[in-house]
């Protein structure tokens, strides 16, 4: 072994556990992390991020981050899993629905002295990122008055009367309690 050699820790594998999710749901991967050079790695940490494009940087959305013990020069993990908790409906991030990426950074830090530092990332789909289908559920009621009808009639100022009127909730977020007034 030449004394210069050094680690370099790779995705291998990586695959979400389901192709669509809603907000604030918990989502599960499955990754594998191979060093593809001939000298143990030590301890090193994979960070987990959601991104509205196929780059996976240290700017998207962080979900997770989990610590690996050293791993053997040309060997690879077992297969790891993780949940990761998408940001919840109301959170700024999301901007509609649609197709998201989950990714991992390797090292991000870069405390493990690699040979090659740059595949620690967006190596490929399903090597180091993998895509999901996220639907954003109802955040608010959308009240809209249905019928609204008068029952005693003609009335004259002054008079007292009693109304008949429906209220129908075209969202799925559930109204709670409310007034009409």
């Amino acid at each position: 072994m030449n004394p210069f050699d050094l680690p370099d820790l790779v995705g291998d594998f990586f695959n979400i556990d389901t192709d669509v999710a809603l907000a604030g749901d918990l989502v599960d991967i499955e990754y594998r992390i191979n060093n593809a050079d001939v000298v143990p790695s030590g301890g090193y940490r994979v960070d987990f991020y959601l991104s509205s494009d196929n780059t996976i940087t240290t700017g998207d959305r962080f979900l997770s981050s989990q610590n690996l013990p050293s791993l053997n020069g040309g060997a690879t993990t077992a297969t790891l899993m993780k949940s990761l908790q998408l940001p919840a409906a109301t959170d700024s991030f999301w901007q509609g629905g649609g197709t998201f990426h989950i990714g991992m950074i390797i090292d991000r830090f870069d405390l493990t002295l690699e040979s090659d530092e740059s595949n620690n990332s967006n190596v490929g789909q399903l090597v180091d990122r993998d895509n999901l289908v996220v639907n954003i559920p109802d955040t608010q009621a959308d009240l809209q008055g249905i019928n609204f009808n008068v029952l005693q009639e003609p009335l004259v100022s002054g008079d007292s009367f009693d109304l008949k009127f429906s209220i129908r909730n075209e969202a799925t977020f559930n109204a709670g309690a409310f007034n009409v007034s």
